[in-house]
């Protein structure tokens, strides 16, 4: 006799590992439950319309105003921004309430991007609903983000967590078990 949990048992297992992960990710927590390697205080180059793009106006603006950045011109008159404490500091004008945490998160793209992408008979695929998203996520995953190649391992959970989610589900799956193979009460 094949036994299959639920769809819908599956799909919320599911949803508390995506749940778990972004959780993980915001605190600032690998895999492994240590913290993420500081993000890089080298000078960073972009070009000046990305700092004052739709939602970063206020951030170029207090960078350049604090003196934290300054602009730039390149060869062919284009402008740039420099800022000396590098994506750090950045990060940090844009995100004070963060404190310096790494968390992985500057658009919000990445993480909430995180879902069951594939569903099985009695299995799930979680990964990502945006190309754009899956490829940020390769880069801190596995190839290593920045210049300076920094892995920061966030898809996944420690096993600790596992244990967890396991001893809360089995007596939901318990249960669908039992419905299934109908064990009679007096056995």
């Amino acid at each position: 006799m094949e036994i299959v949990i639920s769809k819908q048992l599956l799909n919320r297992i599911g949803n508390e590992v995506i749940d778990r992960i972004i959780s993980n990710t915001q605190s600032g927590k690998d895999i492994n439950e240590q913290p993420f390697e500081r993000y890089s205080n080298n000078p960073l180059y972009i070009p000046a319309g990305a700092l004052f793009a739709p939602g970063w106006k206020t951030t170029g603006k207090k960078l350049i105003k604090s003196k934290d950045a300054e602009y730039r011109r390149k060869k062919g008159g284009k402008y740039w921004v420099i800022i000396p404490g590098g994506y750090a500091k950045l990060k940090s004008s844009r995100f004070p309430q963060d404190s310096g945490k790494v968390n992985l998160h500057l658009t919000g793209n990445m993480l909430n991007s995180i879902s069951i992408v594939e569903r099985g008979n009695d299995y799930i695929v979680i990964g990502f609903n945006n190309k754009e998203a899956a490829t940020k996520a390769i880069y801190h995953q596995i190839m290593g983000a920045g210049k300076r190649k920094v892995i920061r391992k966030f898809l996944g959970l420690p096993d600790s967590e596992i244990a967890e989610i396991l001893a809360g589900y089995k007596p939901l799956i318990a249960a669908e078990v039992e419905k299934l193979i109908r064990i009679p009460k007096n056995a």
